[in-house]
């Protein structure tokens, strides 16, 4: 803050609050673009792994535990919606049996 600021607000930056470590502009800029180059690299990573694998990527539901499995918003909103309604309805096999009360 500019001089003028900080004594209308009664602090002087330095001495009752600590001055910047870093300028924020660039140093913020640089870690995005850092950021940006470790997700790029993942993901061709990954790319290359699915490509190289030579396997199905559904292997894994026959039993292949070294493939990947892919499942897409919709299957896992479906699974989420069977996993409520089966809740809702007592039918999960993961629910404590309610006690009868007198």
């Amino acid at each position: 803050a500019p001089p003028a600021v900080q004594a209308t607000a009664g602090i002087k930056i330095g001495v009752d609050y600590p001055k910047p470590i870093v300028d924020h502009g660039p140093v913020s800029k640089e870690n995005m673009s850092r950021m940006a180059a470790a997700y790029k690299a993942h993901k061709a990573k990954q790319q290359e792994e699915i490509t190289t694998s030579g396997r199905d990527t559904k292997s894994k539901a026959k039993g292949n535990k070294n493939s990947t499995t892919t499942t897409t918003k919709k299957e896992g909103s479906q699974r989420t919606a069977k996993r409520n309604a089966a809740s809702k309805s007592g039918g999960g096999k993961d629910e404590p049996k309610k006690r009868k009360t007198k």
